[in-house]
């Protein structure tokens, strides 16, 4: 697969990947938490999977990958909220740290560590940075998905 036909994948993936995750969020539909949960991390491995060699001991981390996820964009972690259920900056904290460690089986399977740690990072703050400073809950949501899924680039690190 040519450079431009990978570049080309990853940057319609991560676009995708960011308009899922904000679709969820104006929900209305029967399983509209179904595009966040599944659709925004499937993105994600189509901006990560046409970079990386392949070998059969790599396909355990993609289910782990997708379960990690799930269970990270399953919640926004209200229980951290002074009240326990609204969402304040140490709950935005907790999302985005959790949004960068599902990729811990990817990393596992590939042994690059550094980039995961730059990407934890990076989505740590910056869920909490968007989610707290936006106030317009389509930046707020094409934020996040598309840092998810845009950063997923630094895992190759």
């Amino acid at each position: 697969m040519g450079l431009w036909l990978k570049a080309g994948i990853s940057v319609l993936s991560a676009i995708i990947g960011a308009v899922l995750y904000h679709i969820a969020g104006k929900g209305g539909f029967l399983n509209a938490k179904l595009l966040r949960r599944l659709g925004s991390p499937l993105m994600a491995l189509g901006v990560y999977l046409p970079w990386v060699s392949w070998n059969w001991g790599f396909l355990w981390a993609i289910p782990a990958f997708l379960g990690l996820s799930y269970g990270a964009m399953s919640t926004y972690h209200d229980y951290l909220a002074p009240d326990g259920e609204s969402e304040n900056w140490v709950c935005w904290l907790m999302t985005g740290f959790c949004y960068g460690i599902s990729a811990f089986p990817l990393c596992i399977a590939s042994g690059k560590w550094i980039g995961f740690t730059i990407r934890t990072v990076i989505l740590t703050l910056g869920v909490m940075f968007i989610r707290e400073k936006s106030g317009s809950p389509a930046v707020e949501e094409l934020g996040s998905g598309g840092f998810y899924t845009i950063t997923i680039p630094l895992l190759l690190i």
